[in-house]
């Protein structure tokens, strides 16, 4: 009987801990204001605990949605030795800047005379820039 016992909970255990991941698995980066959904994928669900940077329980479900900066784990059923997934760091992309510059910078516009616009924002690791050009009037774009 105990030789049955110690099979079923190794069965348990594998079916707890095998083939479970935290999704996204890598470094996630989020815009200010922005949020990412945390998942446990794979296996069998179990109960969830989210812990943030080691120390704070912030959720208790089988997704989070993050919205600061930080160490992701989630301990399974109980929390022993292998229980543990992740971690999964995010972080807050800065802002891009927005910037531009124009030439020429002196004398008097009249009629026809052009003005070159040329962009000198930088996206500050948030991804590509696009750009959306408005001068007020419906010939600007």
């Amino acid at each position: 009987m105990k030789y049955l016992l110690s099979i079923g909970l190794f069965v348990f255990y594998a079916l707890v801990c095998a083939g479970q991941t935290i999704s996204p698995s890598g470094p996630v980066g989020i815009c200010p204001g922005g949020s990412q959904i945390l998942s446990v994928t794979g296996g069998n669900q179990t109960s969830h605990q989210w812990i943030q940077n080691n120390l704070t329980t912030v959720g208790t479900s089988p997704t989070y949605t993050a919205t600061v900066a930080g160490s992701y784990t989630v301990v399974l059923n109980g929390g022993g030795v292998g229980d543990t997934l992740g971690p999964v760091v995010v972080t807050i992309k800065a802002r891009p800047t927005a910037s531009f510059i124009f030439s020429p910078t002196t004398g008097c516009l009249y009629k026809r005379r052009s003005i070159i616009f040329t962009s000198t924002s930088t996206s500050n690791g948030a991804g590509s820039l696009t750009y959306s050009w408005n001068f007020g009037d419906v010939n600007s774009g």
